[in-house]
């Protein structure tokens, strides 16, 4: 047990009585509380380079005071409880006044905003623990965790921070084979950056290309913490409508603004699930070359398409440079990894790997081995086409559910990828009688308002995943839904 003691210089008085005064104030202070054990008088005696007889004197004298009671075989344990008293008010001092930087009130502000989009109920948007890949995850995990290859291998030496910022390379060049393969994205390792969280990827970019003032466009609606995240550097963001086959870029054509990026999840998006025509992208690409403006694309959810082949991703169709791509396999991996991963135009390598050295130098290099051979050896792509069957059945029986029992409330969705579905309610409906009817019957929702610009926010509008749908329940789970929701309405 770590205690920290200060003894007090006391003329005259002994050694033991200075000791158990340090001890005193420590339990009357709450650091010490009722039924926590002291340190051993071994322990203690090495920590204070006294002597066990003065340790063992100090607990006498609080054992004699009722502060403490020995118990043989274990050692001494507090026995006393504070009483709960009113904090003292130091009239006499003056209250500092608080120096925050411009960056610090910024974000202050963006709190006062509803931040949650995903709650514990939904496991935040991401899949059910079944459709995991843990066992395969932990085999590959126990390959590294032997001891002959901590003592033995070569590899724990390969990841230097000076010399790869970007992350393990071997991870790197199998991320590069595997977007090649899946997105049509031809980098090289040099290309990509591995990052611990999602949001430090926005991070990097925003630091790599932002200045206070500038101008940013935004998908409306679109994801409230990457928007606020761009907020918090001070930019102005302007919000760009989202129609039936992605951004309305003809808006931003019109505008003819001096934007620094323009942010898109064009294979399905969030929330609303549409995918970005081809004309659209090839629009976008055009916007992008000819106005200097980089794309920013996160290419959220293209894992998991239903029904229609997935388009090609903005970066593999772009000459330009003008492609910044996202990628992050933590709703794939979910529960065992959560890297973010970007890919770089040639050009902005050399800034990123500097400003990414003062972000963040150090990933877990287990997990990086992991992921590397579970990306090589065909895991990645194996565990994909397995989920992706679950899911598109899932999916199936919701939609089923939703069309047989609450077509008279809602419009059934149609969208075609990701794990979740947007419903949107008929007008004249309550939002109250929806959240509460829903939760009464056990499913969980999450309203798309917060996606919105203030102005825009759109009623009756929800987020239903459906990676959790039990498939043997769901018909009945939505029967009830329906019974629920009229009784509510006709009340």
């Amino acid at each position: 047990m770590s205690l920290a003691i200060n003894l007090e210089y006391q003329p005259y008085v002994p050694l033991y009585r200075r000791l158990s005064d340090a001890l005193r104030k420590a339990i009357l202070d709450g650091r010490l509380r009722h039924g926590n054990f002291l340190p051993s008088t071994r322990e203690l005696s090495a920590t204070m380079k006294v002597s066990r007889a003065t340790v063992l004197k100090a607990f006498d004298d609080l054992e004699t005071q009722g502060l403490i009671k020995s118990v043989p075989g274990k050692g001494q344990f507090v026995l006393y409880t504070p009483p709960v008293e009113k904090a003292v008010t130091d009239h006499s001092s003056v209250e500092k006044p608080l120096q925050l930087s411009d960056y610090a009130h910024r974000v202050l502000a963006l709190a006062k905003h509803d931040s949650i989009v995903h709650i514990p109920a939904t496991n935040f948007g991401g899949p059910t623990a079944e459709l995991s890949p843990l066992h395969e995850w932990r085999q590959l995990l126990f390959r590294y965790c032997r001891k002959s290859f901590l003592s033995e291998s070569s590899e724990l030496s390969l990841l230097s921070d000076e010399i790869e910022p970007f992350g393990f390379e071997p991870l790197r060049q199998a991320l590069a084979a595997y977007l090649h393969r899946a997105r049509a994205i031809r980098s090289g390792a040099d290309q990509i950056a591995l990052f611990s969280t999602k949001q430090a990827r926005l991070e990097l970019i925003a630091r790599m290309l932002l200045d206070a003032g500038d101008l940013i466009a935004f998908e409306d609606p679109g994801y409230p913490e990457s928007r606020r995240l761009f907020l918090s550097h001070g930019v102005k963001v302007l919000s760009v409508p989202i129609e039936a086959d992605g951004i309305n870029v003809n808006w931003l054509m019109e505008k003819q603004l001096p934007f620094k990026f323009v942010y898109v999840t064009p294979s399905h998006q969030d929330p609303t699930g549409v995918p970005m025509s081809m004309e659209k992208r090839l629009k976008l690409l055009d916007w992008a070359r000819t106005s200097g403006a980089y794309i920013i694309e996160d290419d959220y959810d293209c894992e998991y398409s239903y029904g229609k082949k997935s388009l090609p991703s903005l970066m593999a169709m772009d000459r330009n440079d003008s492609v910044i791509y996202l990628a992050s396999l933590w709703k794939v991996l979910f529960q065992v990894n959560r890297f973010g991963i970007v890919v770089l135009p040639k050009p902005l390598i050399p800034a990123a790997v500097q400003t990414k050295l003062h972000m963040e130098r150090h990933l877990p290099l287990l997990d990086q081995l992991v992921m590397t051979d579970f990306i090589n050896e065909g895991l990645l792509e194996r565990h994909i086409r397995r989920t992706q069957q679950r899911l598109a059945r899932k999916r199936q029986i919701m939609i089923y559910g939703l069309t047989k029992y609450m077509q008279s409330f809602l419009a059934v969705p149609k969208e075609t990828a990701g794990m979740h579905l947007v419903v949107r309610f008929f007008e004249g409906i309550s939002e109250t009688h929806i959240e509460n009817s829903a939760h009464e019957c056990g499913i969980t929702l999450t309203a798309t308002s917060a996606y919105y610009a203030e102005q825009q926010r759109r009623q009756g509008e929800y987020i239903i995943p459906f990676s959790g749908v039990d498939e043997d329940s769901a018909e009945e789970l939505f029967a009830n839904w329906a019974l629920c929701l009229n009784t509510r309405l006709q009340q």
